[in-house]
């Protein structure tokens, strides 16, 4: 496994199928406010409802994406 250490160069993640056995750990009802806030503590300018909002959406997105993948697609998610 690669560690992304430079801050200011972009950084892709490619899933695909095999990545579905993630999707029990991307349910969103499965992480309350306080570990969310406790996880982006570097956060604290955003409610506990805008945090609750943005990991929720983030992971539904996540697990919906992954799990409609064909087994000829993938997705790419890139950071920079």
């Amino acid at each position: 496994m690669k560690v992304h250490t430079d801050p200011d160069a972009p950084y892709a993640t490619v899933l695909t199928t095999e990545h579905r056995a993630l999707l029990p750990r991307l349910d969103p009802v499965d992480y309350p406010v306080q570990e969310i806030r406790e996880f982006m503590e570097d956060y604290d300018d955003f409610a506990d409802d805008e945090l609750q909002e943005a990991v929720t959406d983030t992971l539904g997105l996540l697990r919906t994406t992954i799990a409609d993948l064909a087994d000829d697609e993938v997705f790419v998610i890139l950071i920079s």
